[in-house]
């Protein structure tokens, strides 16, 4: 037969090593240091694609808003998906916000826009999937309206000469 004692013994002893092994993984992982990651604005300009610092715009017009993340250390893309990307103005008597428009100036002014959404990718250092909500700042400059300069030419014709 069995003793039933000894094979207590043995599953406990088995469990030991598992939970033992299971730290030591645990260790290792936390000790990856995991990779740093920031959410920026971007706009592609002749093919480059560029970090928005601040947005200057008139009254009149509108910018897209494109948000992008990056290695917050390399400022490399980081290949991610985002959901829940929300847009916010502190200060819409200069400059609203829409989905389709992006940042539309209303009137001369200063404020800053709040982007906010919720990325999903692969930790380049630990190989794991990570899910993050970030936000970013931009402050804006609102200015008057951008109209086209106009010329206006007077001609002043003299006395018929006679053929």
């Amino acid at each position: 037969m069995f003793d039933e004692k000894r094979l207590y013994k043995i599953i406990d002893e088995q469990f030991e090593q598992q939970e033992l092994l299971i730290g030591v993984i645990d260790k290792l992982i936390s000790q990856t240091p995991k990779q740093r990651v920031k959410q920026v604005l971007t706009q592609t300009f002749n093919n480059n694609k560029f970090i928005i610092m601040s947005f200057q715009l008139a009254s009149n017009q509108k910018s897209s808003i494109v948000l992008s993340l990056v290695d917050a250390d390399t400022l490399q893309p980081v290949t991610a998906t985002f959901t829940g990307e929300t847009e916010t103005s502190d200060n819409p008597a200069a400059a609203t916000t829409d989905p389709v428009n992006g940042l539309v100036g209303v009137a001369p002014g200063d404020g800053n826009l709040t982007s906010v959404a919720t990325w999903t990718y692969t930790d380049k250092n630990t190989n794991l999937p990570v899910t993050v909500t970030e936000t970013t700042v931009t402050p804006f400059t609102v200015t008057a309206v951008v109209t086209a300069e106009k010329v206006q030419q007077v001609v002043t014709l003299g006395a018929p000469v006679a053929q």
